[in-house]
């Protein structure tokens, strides 16, 4: 898989609140079927990380007050915002 791919999905997430659910759902779906080792292992991790860390993200306020480790929109943008940072310091533009 083309890794801008995922990293475009990740900016659309960020700039786009009427699209960031279906950017982050895509991101997650893109991840689920990577089988190939991205750049390195280091950023194949660090993409994997964020998919699996935004399982917990539930949009709407009703749903995330069913369980505790569920978070919405500001913890999304942090995290992604975050793994941007750490994939810009791997080499990944």
């Amino acid at each position: 898989m083309d890794i801008p791919k995922p990293i475009e999905l990740l900016r659309i997430a960020l700039a786009d609140s009427k699209e960031r659910v279906t950017a982050i759902r895509e991101f997650q779906r893109l991840m689920s079927k990577a089988n190939d080792v991205f750049v390195s292992n280091e950023i194949d991790e660090t993409l994997h990380e964020l998919a699996y860390d935004l399982e917990f993200y539930v949009p709407f306020d009703l749903h995330r007050a069913q369980a505790p480790c569920y978070f919405g929109d500001k913890k999304a943008m942090k995290l992604i915002r975050e793994t941007l940072r750490k994939l810009e310091s791997q080499g990944v533009k």
